[in-house]
C-alpha cells in the first residue's frame, strides 16, 4: 500500500522552500486590483469566468526561478526587472504570479496600479490548482489582449520551450529572443 503523506493538496497554499523576501500567501479570489484612479475591483471582476484547474497535477509556469540577466527578449529584459521584488537579479514564481495577474489584467484593459490582499502584494505565492487555472487563462484570452501583452505573453512561451529542451541547468543559462 502507498501512504501519500509526501504529497501536498494542490489545493494548499505553502511558503516556496527557497524564496528570500516579502511574500504573501493568499488563493487568487482574495486579490484586489488597485487602479491607476485608486478605485478596487476584486479578482473575480477583473478574471471573469476564472476557474481554479481542479486535477492532481495542474498547469504551472515552466520554470520557478530564472536569472533576468541571461534573458535577450525584446520585451522579458525590460519587464522581468520590474516584478524582482527582493531585488536578486532572478525572477521567481511569486513575482511570475504578480506578473501574470497584473500584466494579465493590463493586456485585457484594465488600468492596474498594484495588487493587494491586506497590503500592497509584490510577491504571491497561491496554490497549485490557483496557478494553473491563471495560467489557463491568460493563455486562453491572450489572443484578445493588447499587442504588448501578446508579445510578453508570447515570450514567456517561447522562453518556456527552450528552458524544456535545455534542462534542469536553464535558470543560468543565456536565453535569446524569439
Amino acid at each position: 500500500m502507498l501512504a501519500g503523506t509526501g504529497c501536498v493538496s494542490p489545493n494548499e497554499i505553502r511558503r516556496p522552500c527557497c524564496y528570500e523576501g516579502e511574500l504573501t500567501l493568499a488563493p487568487l479570489q482574495q486579490i484586489r486590483f488597485v487602479m491607476d484612479d485608486g478605485s478596487k475591483l476584486p479578482f473575480d471582476q477583473v478574471y471573469k469566468g476564472f476557474q481554479p484547474q481542479d486535477r492532481n497535477f495542474p498547469t504551472q509556469f515552466s520554470f520557478r526561478r530564472i536569472n533576468i540577466s541571461g534573458l535577450v527578449y525584446d520585451v522579458l529584459s525590460v519587464v522581468f526587472p520590474q516584478y524582482d521584488a527582493n531585488k536578486n537579479g532572478f525572477i521567481e514564481e511569486p513575482e511570475m504570479t504578480v506578473l501574470y495577474l497584473r500584466e494579465g489584467a493590463l493586456g485585457m484593459g484594465f488600468k492596474v496600479s498594484h495588487l493587494i490582499v491586506e497590503e500592497r502584494v509584490l510577491a504571491l505565492q497561491t496554490s497549485s490548482v490557483d496557478v494553473g487555472g491563471l495560467v489557463s487563462y491568460i493563455n486562453a484570452h491572450k489572443g484578445g489582449m493588447s499587442k504588448y501583452a501578446q508579445s510578453l505573453f508570447r515570450e514567456i512561451d517561447y522562453l518556456s520551450v527552450q528552458i524544456r529542451r535545455r534542462g534542469a541547468e536553464a535558470a543560468d543559462q543565456t536565453f535569446l529572443g524569439p
